[in-house]
């Protein structure tokens, strides 16, 4: 979920707070009835469009939601090869 800033005045100026924010969460659960998705499988990013330099803030969402991408990918590659390997 992106467009943090249009979402919430509070994570506008501190992105740490992203998971204290009451709207964002809301926007979270809007999101996941609209879309059929865990609430588990959402997470917030802010994209760096408007950003001339890094920001560590923004990175440790991206890199969150990176992680647990990565992970729900590994588990659903054991997944499948399990179930190969009991139909061989």
């Amino acid at each position: 979920m992106t467009r943090l800033a249009e979402a919430c005045a509070l994570t506008k100026n501190d992105l740490s707070k992203i998971y204290q924010s009451r709207k964002i969460k809301d926007k979270m659960h809007d999101r996941s009835n609209e879309l059929g998705v865990p609430l588990n499988c959402i997470f917030p990013v802010k994209n760096y469009h408007d950003e001339t330099g890094l920001n560590d803030n923004i990175n440790c969402l991206m890199l969150e939601a990176l992680t647990q991408i990565v992970l729900w990918a590994d588990d659903y590659v054991k997944r499948c090869s399990e179930k190969q390997k009991h139909i061989e």
